[in-house]
C-alpha cells in the first residue's frame, strides 16, 4: 500500500493535478458485524422519507442477525422500521431517525442509507439520495423548503 504512492500512475495523477504532497493518507475502520446471534444485530436500510408519500416519517426494513443489503432486497425475515423496530427497539428507531435528519440537512434532500446495527449500536455505511415517486418529491422539495426552512434559494 505504501509503496503505491511512489507508482508511475499515483505520480502521473498527481502531477496532472499539480499535487505535491509529501506523503500518503490511509483509513483505519473497524469491522461491525450485523450477524451477530442477538436481535440487537442486522442490517437494514431507511429512507428520511417516505418514498411514496414524501411524509417526514423515516420508512425502511431491517432484518436482525443478518449482514450486507442483498439480504435485504431478498430477505424473508425483515421487520418494517416505521412500525415494528420503533416498538422493539425505540433507542435504535431514535438514533436512525437522528441520523437521517442530519443527513438529509446536509444533502438538503431526502436519502437512503444503509447501515448495520451490532449489538444495539447503529453503524451507517452508504448514504444516497433516495428514490421516490412524483408526488413524493414535491412533497419532500416543498416541507424541506417552506416548512423545514433547510432548502434555500
Amino acid at each position: 500500500m505504501y509503496n503505491s504512492y511512489f507508482g508511475i500512475s499515483a505520480r502521473s495523477f498527481r502531477n496532472s493535478r499539480n499535487l505535491h504532497t509529501n506523503g500518503t493518507a490511509i483509513i483505519v475502520q473497524c469491522m461491525v458485524m450485523g450477524n451477530l446471534t442477538t436481535l440487537s444485530s442486522g442490517t437494514g436500510t431507511v429512507n428520511s422519507r417516505n418514498p411514496l408519500t414524501g411524509s417526514s416519517v423515516i420508512c425502511g426494513k431491517f432484518m436482525s442477525r443478518s449482514e450486507g443489503a442483498d439480504e435485504i432486497v431478498h430477505g424473508t425475515r425483515e421487520i418494517d422500521i416505521e412500525k415494528e423496530l420503533q416498538e422493539r427497539m425505540p433507542e435504535v428507531h431514535k438514533q436512525l431517525e437522528r441520523g437521517a435528519r442530519v443527513l438529509e440537512k446536509d444533502f438538503k434532500d431526502g436519502v437512503s442509507l444503509d447501515f448495520t446495527l451490532e449489538s444495539g449500536n447503529v453503524y451507517f455505511l452508504n448514504v444516497y439520495q433516495s428514490a421516490r415517486t412524483a408526488e413524493a418529491a414535491i412533497k419532500i422539495a416543498v416541507g424541506m423548503y417552506i416548512c423545514e426552512g433547510c432548502i434555500t434559494v
